[in-house]
């Protein structure tokens, strides 16, 4: 995967992973050796992981929630 890491706060925990080679690829990663996939949420993740995606990422929340 030849990918691109990026944060959409300054301040934000999470890294998000700009695929480079996919166009559509929502995957983002704790520590920058292991990724998730958005729908890995929220049973892929640590009690820990999970709230700090709540914290920082609402709008997702919100739309999975909604849709799953």
């Amino acid at each position: 995967m030849l990918c691109d890491f990026y944060k959409k706060h300054d301040g934000d925990t999470i890294w998000w992973i700009r695929d480079l080679d996919k166009v559509a690829s929502t995957y983002f990663t704790f520590d920058k050796k292991n990724y998730y996939n958005l729908l890995d949420y929220p049973d892929g993740l640590s009690k820990e992981q999970k709230e700090l995606f709540d914290k920082e990422n609402p709008k997702y929340i919100k739309y999975l929630n909604e849709h799953f």
